[in-house]
């Protein structure tokens, strides 16, 4: 026979074992991926600022297509941050021509919660070369 408050012991048993083992959802962060291009280089970045204290793990994917062919590079590493700091993460380089498309995914993970996730897609419109000054002007840049 069973008894009713022995029912009752258990269930409370497992009611505070379930709750103790999900942890509440970390906050999320917010970032952004950086393209920056000079000439024929592209440099893709990563920043955050995260909303809680802990150790982070990031990931920068980077995919580029174009008539130079097809390339492929991931970059990834553990921070530790406190809440409300901006972390720089990862920084991959790629050549560049015109008609290139490039694709680029940030992965933000506290834990095994993912707390930012962000894509861009970018096609190269033209390669500029570096400026050099304008020497008919008394030596003023015009870019």
């Amino acid at each position: 026979m069973i008894r009713p408050g022995s029912v009752l012991q258990a269930l409370s048993a497992l009611i505070i074992g379930l709750s103790s083992h999900s942890a509440a959802a970390p906050d999320p962060a917010e970032g952004d991926i950086r393209l920056i291009q000079d000439g024929q280089r592209l440099v893709i970045s990563d920043v955050f600022t995260v909303s809680s204290a802990g150790i982070y793990e990031t990931r920068l994917t980077v995919s580029k297509a174009g008539q130079s062919g097809k390339i492929s590079s991931t970059q990834g590493r553990k921070v530790s941050a406190t809440a409300g700091e901006s972390v720089e993460g990862n920084r991959i380089a790629v050549s560049v021509q015109k008609g290139d498309r490039i694709e680029a995914e940030l992965v933000v993970r506290l834990g095994s919660s993912e707390v930012l996730h962000q894509q861009r897609v970018l096609i190269i419109q033209d390669t500029p070369t570096t400026a050099t000054p304008d020497q008919s002007n008394s030596g003023q840049s015009h870019l």
